[in-house]
Protein backbone atom coordinates (compact mmCIF):
# COMPACT_ATOMS: atom_id res chain seq x y z
CA UNK A 1 0.00 0.00 0.00
CA UNK A 2 1.55 3.19 -0.54
CA UNK A 3 1.83 6.29 1.69
CA UNK A 4 -0.40 8.90 2.19
CA UNK A 5 1.27 12.04 3.22
CA UNK A 6 0.02 14.73 5.34
CA UNK A 7 0.13 18.27 4.38
CA UNK A 8 -0.76 20.94 7.08
CA UNK A 9 -2.10 24.29 4.95
CA UNK A 10 -1.69 27.72 7.15
CA UNK A 11 -3.51 30.64 6.04
CA UNK A 12 -5.26 33.02 7.00
CA UNK A 13 -9.32 32.21 6.81
CA UNK A 14 -11.35 35.05 5.30
CA UNK A 15 -9.20 36.77 2.51
CA UNK A 16 -7.60 33.29 1.22
CA UNK A 17 -9.87 31.14 0.97
CA UNK A 18 -10.07 30.60 -2.83
CA UNK A 19 -6.19 30.17 -2.58
CA UNK A 20 -6.38 27.13 0.25
CA UNK A 21 -8.90 25.83 -1.68
CA UNK A 22 -6.88 25.69 -5.10
CA UNK A 23 -4.06 24.12 -2.59
CA UNK A 24 -6.08 21.89 -1.55
CA UNK A 25 -7.46 20.52 -4.67
CA UNK A 26 -3.69 20.35 -6.12
CA UNK A 27 -2.74 18.39 -2.99
CA UNK A 28 -5.59 16.17 -3.35
CA UNK A 29 -4.83 15.28 -7.10
CA UNK A 30 -1.00 14.92 -6.28
CA UNK A 31 -2.28 12.38 -3.97
CA UNK A 32 -1.72 14.37 -0.79
CA UNK A 33 -4.56 14.69 2.50
CA UNK A 34 -4.75 18.43 3.50
CA UNK A 35 -4.98 19.37 7.16
CA UNK A 36 -6.41 22.23 8.72
CA UNK A 37 -6.82 23.95 11.71
CA UNK A 38 -8.68 27.02 12.85
CA UNK A 39 -5.88 28.58 15.32
CA UNK A 40 -6.65 30.28 18.52
CA UNK A 41 -4.19 31.48 20.56
CA UNK A 42 -6.23 30.12 24.38
CA UNK A 43 -6.07 26.73 25.57
CA UNK A 44 -6.46 23.38 24.33
CA UNK A 45 -7.60 24.56 20.76
CA UNK A 46 -3.55 25.49 20.52
CA UNK A 47 -2.52 22.77 21.77
CA UNK A 48 -4.97 20.88 19.08
CA UNK A 49 -3.36 22.37 16.17
CA UNK A 50 0.18 21.97 17.38
CA UNK A 51 -0.55 18.24 17.41
CA UNK A 52 -2.24 18.11 13.64
CA UNK A 53 0.99 19.86 12.44
CA UNK A 54 3.13 17.36 14.87
CA UNK A 55 1.69 14.90 12.46
CA UNK A 56 1.68 16.53 9.44
CA UNK A 57 4.47 15.12 7.14
CA UNK A 58 5.06 18.90 5.29
CA UNK A 59 3.69 22.03 6.20
CA UNK A 60 2.91 24.59 3.70
CA UNK A 61 2.26 28.57 4.20
CA UNK A 62 -0.48 30.58 1.87
CA UNK A 63 0.87 34.32 2.36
Amino acid sequence: MDRVYQVFVSSTFTDLEEERLQVSNTLAKAGYLAAYGAISYYGSALDFIKRIIDRSDYYVVNL
